[in-house]
Formats: structure tokens, C-alpha cells, sequence
């Protein structure tokens, strides 16, 4: 099937993305939904111009669209544009990092049936801890770029994920109910490596900035450099 990807710049969409190509679909294009609404029920808004470096990584064409980011307003926005998408890139489908959000999977659901366009979420109910081992199998570089939940403070941004930190997410969902994928909103990622980027992606600089309860990792500057003969 020829699909978009969906893509956020977390390790959802772009796992989702590399279950596609693997699967045998032929995913053809990355989409980005930019909003200016840092607390968007769609989409996520921390570092997003980073996805523009991770398409080159990739080496996949990339389609940005904007929105004002409004309730609702934002799920009319991603259906005119993905009918845009639709004709210019003759698609069959639409891949989403979607894990347990029933708000975002009903109403990309919609807009796929809307536009005719098949549904691929790989990840679905996918059980947390597995999905967040997968990463670390599929040997993804993924790191922390926003903070917002309990036992989640200024130490988690900018930390790459690993079996320590997937340890402590599992103990604060027993502790907290943290979901620990992300999913509810506590905490959002960002994938710098991955085996089918063909260069990585190294932070130059960045800043954590944290207000009452809530974190970001504010990227300022990356580079693409080339993968180690290892890597």
C-alpha cells in the first residue's frame, strides 16, 4: 500500500513509519502538523522543526502544514490537508504512532474513512513495556524533550531512553498511574538515531526550561553527522 507517515519527531510515529516499510508498504512521504497551541489534543509542538532534520536523515520527503492549533478545528485542518497529500502523492493509506488515545485515534480515524484513505497503527494497543523495549531493539536513540507528570522532573529532559529509564517509568505507573509509552501526555520524545536514518542526529545545544511543573528540552541547534562504522 502507499502511505504517509504521520510523524510527530517521537519514537511512536517513526517506529510506526519503520513498521510500514517493513511490512511492505511503500511509505512515500512524512507529514507534519505545526501548531502554535503548546497544550494541542492533537499534535505534538516541542523542537517540531526537528522533523525537518530527521526527514533528511531518513531521506524521505517531508509536507509540513500549520494550524492554529483550536480544538477540533485542528482534526478539519489535518483532513483538508491530507487531501491535499492524497493528490499529490496518490495514497492509499495514513501510518500514526497511536498507542491508547482513543481521542486521536477516533478522529484520525474519521478523517482516513473521510478521505478514503486506510489506517495503519501498528502500535494499538500495544502492552507499554514491550513498546518501549521494541525501541531499544529497533536501536533507536530516543531522548526526553518535555516533562509533565509526577516522579518526571528537569533530570528527564534531555535523557536518552534506556533500560534504567524504562525501569522508572514502569515503578511510577504502578506508583503514579504514569502511562509509561507517554501516551497521556506525560512526557513527549524525540528520535535522533535510528537504523534507517543514514546520519545521526547530534544536539549542538540546548536549554531546559521549567515552569511549576511542567519541562521542556528546548533545542536550539543540530547537526547530521555521519553513523560510526558500528553504528
Amino acid at each position: 500500500m502507499r502511505m504517509a507517515a504521520l510523524i510527530s519527531g517521537g519514537k511512536d510515529s517513526w517506529t510506526a513509519f519503520q513498521m510500514g516499510r517493513q511490512a511492505g508498504h511503500d511509505v512515500v512521504v512524512a507529514v507534519n502538523m505545526r501548531s502554535p497551541n503548546s497544550w494541542s489534543y492533537m499534535y505534538h509542538t516541542v523542537n517540531s522543526w526537528v522533523v525537518e532534520v530527521q526527514a533528511m536523515a531518513a531521506g524521505v520527503p517531508l509536507e509540513v502544514f500549520y494550524t492554529r492549533g483550536v480544538k477540533e478545528e485542528e482534526v478539519d485542518d489535518l483532513a483538508y490537508y491530507l487531501s491535499q497529500v492524497k493528490k499529490r502523492w496518490g495514497i492509499e493509506g495514513l501510518s500514526i504512532g497511536g498507542i491508547r488515545s482513543r481521542y486521536q485515534g477516533d478522529r484520525i480515524g474519521r478523517v482516513c474513512e473521510q478521505l478514503g484513505l486506510e489506517l495503519y497503527a501498528p502500535l494499538w494497543h500495544k502492552d507499554s513495556e514491550w513498546l518501549l523495549r521494541e525501541y531499544l531493539r529497533r536501536k533507536m536513540k530516543v531522548i526526553f524533550v518535555l516533562a509533565s507528570a509526577l516522579g518526571i522532573g528537569p533530570n528527564w529532559l534531555g535523557r536518552q531512553l534506556d533500560e534504567k529509564a524504562i525501569e522508572e517509568l514502569m515503578v511510577l505507573n504502578k506508583k503514579w498511574g504514569v502511562d509509561p509509552t507517554g501516551e497521556g501526555g506525560e512526557y513527549e520524545s524525540l528520535v535522533l538515531d535510528a537504523p534507517f536514518f543514514r546520519k545521526s542526529i547530534r544536539v549542538e545545544e540546548a536549554e531546559k526550561v521549567w515552569r511549576v511543573d511542567t519541562g521542556t528540552y528546548v533545542i536550539k541547534r543540530v547537526r547530521l553527522v555521519p553513523k560510526s562504522p558500528m553504528a
